[in-house]
């Protein structure tokens, strides 16, 4: 709303809330619609037209406070050259003279968000520049920002206009590919994962990591080799779960026993977030989650020399989905991260990329098998 002695500019959109504040939020395919009002309590000749607009806009707030269009949408409610806005002309006219408003006026408007737009100027992967369009994005230097706003043009020199501008929050949408049909069996029957000597189908294995280090406390040296799994597609829905299976080989006994892999010396993995903070190419990390382990099933069988843990790292329900664009971007990692033990020599940690998308593959949605923090128990004997 915006009021200026007796004149009053009104700007009604409908859509969700965000966070229970006032931001209306909008997911791609929806329809933005909305009313524009003007109340003048006094007569008012110098109004000649009402426009709206729509608009995102990708951009740098570092020095030169660069932005770019992802789209732009112009639309005049209102003219002089409509006539009377309660009853307007079938086709613009000249006007012979001004139009004199007072009172009460609106006008309904609606919009359809394009769902991609033309990358010009953006570092893409991939030979197409057509892009969908990005999420809102608020942090760093780097802003993705869409807006709707009014304005009221007027013919004199003393305040020419008057303008109402108000955000909205978009989220492109996005679903991961179906997962393997054991996956889907598990699901569907409630039964654990099958890992990826049963179904190589559903994980993507990684080359092992190699961690030597010490601790002068309780464990002395460990050298431990670390094996990890990620369920397949990496593409995982925000408010679900990333399935993870982990394979530990050691010739130390104390390396696998459940009392080190439970404690704050076993290597961490975790999922997180990377975006670039400014124009020095400065990378931050946030919204850490840590995966939480249990035993796997029967069909992993610990040897002497092995075990095998089944992991789940449960996902934030409010994630922005994945989106890259070069210079501006949201990633998600997952990696290793070190114990509290020293590592004796540096290594190369292990990290990938995943994808985070907003809806669910077609059938079962993923299960939670970890439904509380799980420690590892005492392993099976026998």
């Amino acid at each position: 709303m915006f009021s200026k002695g007796r004149k009053r500019l009104i700007l009604t959109v409908s859509g969700r809330g965000t966070n229970g504040d006032s931001v209306p939020s909008f997911v791609e395919g929806e329809t933005i619609t909305g009313r524009v009002g003007l109340e003048l309590d006094k007569a008012e000749r110098n109004l000649t037209s009402v426009e709206l607009s729509i608009e995102g806009q990708i951009g740098n707030l570092g020095y030169m406070m660069e932005s770019n269009p992802t789209f732009e949408h112009r639309q005049t409610l209102w003219n002089i050259s409509f006539g009377d806005p309660r009853a307007p002309q079938a086709a613009p006219r000249q006007p012979s003279e001004p139009q004199v408003l007072a009172g009460k006026y609106s006008w309904d408007f609606s919009f359809s968000i394009p769902h991609q737009f033309h990358a010009v100027g953006f570092k893409v992967t991939g030979d197409s520049l057509v892009q969908k369009l990005p999420p809102t994005l608020s942090e760093g230097d780097r802003h993705v920002s869409y807006t709707i706003g009014v304005k009221i043009k007027r013919n004199t020199t003393f305040e020419p206009f008057y303008e109402l501008t108000t955000p909205f929050v978009y989220t492109p949408r996005s679903e991961p590919k179906s997962f393997s049909l054991l996956r889907i069996s598990a699901y569907r029957e409630n039964a654990p994962l099958n890992g990826p000597d049963l179904d190589p189908d559903g994980w993507k294995v990684f080359p092992p990591v190699q961690i030597t280090g010490y601790d002068l406390q309780e464990f002395g040296r460990v050298d431990l080799s670390c094996t990890l799994a990620l369920a397949t597609p990496l593409s995982y829905t925000r408010g679900s779960v990333i399935p993870l299976m982990l394979e530990l080989d050691s010739q130390d006994e104390n390396a696998l026993g459940a009392r080190f892999i439970s404690s704050p010396y076993f290597p961490k993995i975790k999922f997180y977030r990377t975006l670039r903070e400014d124009n020095e190419n400065v990378l931050s990390r946030r919204n850490n989650v840590l995966a939480t382990w249990s035993v796997a099933g029967t069909q992993h069988r610990p040897s002497q020399c092995r075990r095998m843990l089944y992991g789940e790292i449960k996902l934030p329900a409010a994630l922005r989905p994945s989106f890259d664009l070069g210079d501006i971007f949201i990633k998600y990692m997952v990696g290793f991260e070190n114990g509290a033990f020293a590592i004796e020599r540096d290594i190369n940690l292990f990290q990938t990329e995943v994808q985070i998308v907003t809806d669910y593959a077609p059938g079962p949605r993923p299960l939670r098998y970890h439904r509380e923090r799980t420690s590892i128990p005492a392993w099976p004997t026998g």
